[in-house]
């Protein structure tokens, strides 16, 4: 095949490949020029969980032995955190683990023992699984679940619910105080009130709940990226039959309440 050269193509042929050229230039300008959409001032991004604070799996299991069915049993799914000893502390202190031990896995290894022996002393079937989750939270806040079902006999095992929400760049556990801008704690109460009634009105026994389990305030709560999250361990806003449950307000209700880093952007 005879290849022709550019200089010596017919003057149509020029005219069409300079059209052609022209118009993909014109194309990468108008992208280039395309403007490039920024959250408000102020506003907080989500950025996903594992990415914004990594981690390490922590996976301890120990079941007695000789004990045909009623066997004691200790099963922790755990998260250490490189580099983060105040937030691995802070997480360890939620349950009671034994403290002065930068191990992590050590340190779960030995409560799971512990709670073993005891058990075994008790000659009681005795379990435990607690298991700390990372949760996606709003701009500089990961969120992070810690839960710990306890069975030391009884008609049945408690389950607990604790929220950690950590600064990064603060380096550091948030608290309301923290969160809430100066002088709106009463707004946010009441915000949170109707966020409850709301609940309580959605639920299968909502006379039993309205005539009998009045809203409480507390300590703890989640910046998660569709709202802020009141956690409530078991019997606190509810019978034992509600678990742990949680109330969430939008944060459109929120946004003269919360300062501004600790909002979502529009």
């Amino acid at each position: 095949m005879k290849r022709v050269s550019m200089s010596k193509a017919p003057a149509a042929s020029r005219h069409v490949v300079l059209v052609c050229l022209l118009a993909v230039l014109g194309l990468t300008a108008c992208e280039r020029k395309k403007p490039v959409e920024e959250p408000p001032a102020g506003a907080a991004t989500t950025v996903s969980a594992e990415i914004a604070l990594p981690s390490t799996p922590v996976e301890v299991k120990l079941k007695g032995q000789g004990c045909g069915d009623r066997c004691a049993e200790f099963e922790a799914d755990w998260l250490g955190f490189p580099g983060q000893p105040a937030l691995d502390a802070a997480l360890l202190r939620l349950i009671d683990a034994p403290a002065g031990n930068a191990d992590v896995a050590g340190v779960i290894r030995q409560m799971g023992q512990r709670f073993m022996t005891e058990a075994a002393e008790a000659g009681e079937p005795w379990q435990q699984d607690i298991e700390a989750e990372l949760k996606t939270g709003v701009g500089q806040v990961s969120v992070i679940q810690v839960t710990v079902y306890t069975f030391t006999g009884g008609a049945h095992g408690m389950t607990s619910i604790t929220p950690v929400n950590w600064d990064r760049q603060l380096g550091r556990q948030l608290a309301l105080t923290d969160i809430i801008l100066p002088g709106r704690a009463d707004a946010f109460w009441a915000e949170a009130r109707k966020a409850h009634q709301a609940w309580a009105h959605s639920r299968d026994n909502s006379g039993a709940l309205a005539a009998g389990w009045p809203f409480a305030t507390t300590a703890l709560f989640a910046l998660r990226k569709d709202g802020l999250e009141l956690q409530y361990q078991p019997y606190e806003i509810g019978p034992y039959s509600e678990g742990a449950p949680d109330i969430r307000i939008d944060y459109a209700r929120l946004r003269d309440v919360l300062k501004p880093e600790y909002l979502p952007a529009r």
